[in-house]
């Protein structure tokens, strides 16, 4: 869970960084942008996280909807950023970060929320274990994005994404349903 999340997390940070270069004029600006958005927006879903029941039969909603928004993304945002291309660069960044938002905000609950999952089905003394495997595979994640990159595209990437994030769901998802 705690791979594919973090895994998850930077394939589509990267490739939603890439996409944005063009539409944003430049790198620094699309760095900024998404990486801004993305933080704040996953800072706000992971508080409002903290409203959410992970007792019982956990289903882990929020991490199929990233997968979710990450297939509408990688299908839709091409057709998206060449439509409005166009536009003034205030209009093109406003575009973004209300594109951003949304799944930066479902981006910043699947952590949180399994970590309390964790603590409440094994106890704390995996906590440690699932921060170092979350934060080791977010590093690693932003190599393999670039590499993934080079033979299936940023569309493939956030695509990845999809697939990481739905194999995180499912893991907690059947883990919560198991028979003991």
């Amino acid at each position: 869970y705690f791979s594919s999340i973090g895994l998850g997390f930077m394939f589509l940070e990267i490739a939603i960084i890439h996409k944005f270069i063009l539409y944003l004029d430049h790198p620094i600006y699309a760095v900024t942008v998404v990486i801004a958005t993305i933080l704040l927006s996953s800072g706000i879903g992971s508080l409002i996280s903290q409203r959410f029941s992970v007792e019982g039969n956990w289903k882990s909603s929020a991490v199929l909807l990233v997968a979710v928004f990450s297939i509408i993304y990688s299908i839709s945002l091409k057709h998206i950023i060449s439509t409005t291309l166009g536009w003034e660069f205030s209009q093109r960044l406003m575009l973004s970060i209300a594109l951003l938002t949304p799944v930066g905000f479902f981006m910043g609950m699947p952590f949180p929320m399994g970590i309390r999952y964790l603590e409440a089905t094994k106890g704390s003394k995996f906590i440690p274990w699932a921060w170092g495997v979350n934060g080791a595979f977010s590093v690693v994640g932003s190599i393999l994005a670039a590499l993934l990159a080079l033979g299936a595209g940023f569309s493939g990437v956030i695509f990845a994404a999809a697939v990481l994030y739905a194999s995180a769901f499912s893991s907690i998802y059947f883990s919560a349903h198991r028979q003991p």
